[in-house]
């Protein structure tokens, strides 16, 4: 089958695949392939897009690594692939495509997506000057588009554009107002007397709920098969997938790829939460040294054993984890602030210090663009969700509401993210909710309901045993006509 994978330059991306047939059918330069699994024998080779090696057997793990940032597709099957001759292709209007797109000032944008057996790519700006390239594209590196002149590229590679106008900055806009209920999802009840009613998390498009074992729908919670996965302690929702906390181990787990196990050994205390990165498969927790729910430590996976996170120098007590980028942020109150720490490999380095404590570790989250939000508590049953973000090297937090007063606006259940987006649940007003950022109004998604643990689905959101659409797309940019040619 043909698979994406986005890769960062020199960074390693496993797949779990198994196939003999390997073909390298979009990418830009040279990429360095590894395949194991078949005993001691491995395959190790830089290729080029259109390279097609035969392996000796079937692999079952593959490695790609590139030296610059991009998405590449690359059939990896237990069957050869097979193309027509050009000649065979069809051709005509059938296969012309075009669309609308924008960029936007200061963020690149992808404007038409890698897609093997494309000829030409047409790209006219509207109204100002754009530059198009690879995903790092910048007026410095990106080859420039006057407004209103079409420019035709000859690729199947994914081209981005962005604009050095400071008027044309991104935001999200809702779609049309209010988030709409889609389905009810039958959940039902667990085996797990602390939780009789289950959070409902997904990896791609399947539903996950956690018993015992973590169960998985494929048909929106209309039947629930057994994982196998144990997830006695917590889950956590990461950007692709899910890590399910035993006692006794963390288990990652991403679509379609094999389920990996961590056992926790002799780390100390009892897992609590788990902090998870889909890059080169980092895993942080926290457990409780008290046993009750009082002295939280950190802890990193790397080299097949645990390592205590150190905070100055000492397995210190934190209030929260949170993947980040290539690392992980941790939170550590004193009783009046918290300080913020980046822990990459298990160093750690003093980034802000914050006004208020932060609430426990379930009321973290990060958005896909690197913005984090979180609660800061005020009072014993006051809290106020801040949005905390990083640019030009400093960290600023900005408060989302206008009062911490108890009947307006109170974060007093889980917060999560959707993509660039946060929601959540404010139990005094019986309201789910969905914001962009710090500047943008509160989108109402429903009212008068009893949904406190939100969770993200792709364009949509899970609540309770609602799925909610409708939502969000990306505004301000300088528009562009796209045309697309498919042999």
């Amino acid at each position: 089958m043909i698979v994406t994978i986005s890769l960062k330059a020199d960074l390693p991306e496993t797949v779990s695949r198994t196939g003999r047939y390997l073909n390298l059918l979009i990418a830009a330069g040279e990429i360095r392939v590894r395949a194991m699994g078949n005993g001691s024998e491995n395959f190790d080779s830089n290729l080029y897009k259109g390279c097609a090696p035969t392996l000796s057997a079937a692999f079952e793990i593959f490695e790609f690594t590139s030296p610059v940032d991009q998405e590449i597709k690359v059939w990896i099957s237990k069957h050869p692939m097979t193309t027509q001759s050009s000649e065979m292709r069809s051709v005509g209007s059938e296969n012309i495509s075009s669309n609308q797109a924008q960029a936007f000032y200061g963020a690149p944008q992808l404007i038409a997506q890698a897609e093997p057996g494309r000829s030409t790519v047409l790209i006219q700006p509207w109204n100002d000057v754009i530059f198009i390239g690879g995903s790092n594209v910048s007026s410095a590196n990106g080859f420039k588009v006057a407004a209103g002149e079409p420019v035709k590229i000859s690729t199947q590679g994914a081209v981005y554009a962005v604009t050095d106008n400071p008027i044309y900055k991104r935001f999200l806009v809702p779609t049309a107002g209010e988030m709409s209920l889609q389905k009810s999802i039958p959940i039902g009840a667990t085996n797990n007397s602390s939780h009789p009613q289950p959070q409902v998390n997904f990896i791609g498009s399947k539903l996950y709920k956690k018993d015992d074992n973590m169960l998985e729908s494929s048909d929106f919670g209309e039947t629930w098969v057994d994982t196998g996965v144990k997830a006695r302690r917590t889950v956590a929702q990461t950007y692709s997938g899910l890590a399910a906390n035993d006692f006794s181990s963390v288990t990652f787990m991403e679509e379609g790829q094999a389920h990996k196990t961590f056992a926790l050994g002799d780390i100390g205390g009892t897992s609590i939460a788990v902090g998870a990165s889909n890059r080169r498969a980092q895993l942080m927790v926290m457990t409780d040294f008290s046993a009750n729910f009082t002295d939280y430590r950190a802890s990193y996976f790397d080299s097949d054993a645990w390592h205590p996170v150190l905070i100055d120098g000492e397995h210190a007590t934190v209030s929260a984890i949170i993947h980040y980028l290539d690392g992980f942020l941790v939170f550590v109150n004193d009783g009046t602030q918290a300080k913020l720490y980046y822990v990459e490999d298990g160093v750690s380095e003093l980034q802000a210090t914050l006004a208020h404590p932060i609430k426990t570790y379930d009321f973290v989250s990060a958005t896909s663009d690197g913005r984090i939000y979180y609660h800061a508590k005020y009072g014993d049953y006051q809290f106020r969700c801040h949005e905390l973000k990083k640019e030009s090297g400093s960290w600023t937090s900005v408060s989302l509401h206008a009062s911490n007063t108890y009947n307006n606006e109170i974060l007093s259940q889980h917060l999560c993210t959707k993509g660039e987006s946060v929601a959540y649940y404010a139990r005094a007003e019986q309201k789910l909710k969905l914001k962009v950022d710090a500047s943008s109004p509160w989108i109402i998604v429903d009212s008068g309901i009893n949904a406190p643990w939100p969770v993200a689905l792709g364009e949509g959101l899970i609540a309770g045993n609602s799925f909610y659409s409708g939502g969000l797309e990306p505004s301000g940019g300088t528009k562009i006509n796209v045309l697309r040619e498919v042999n």
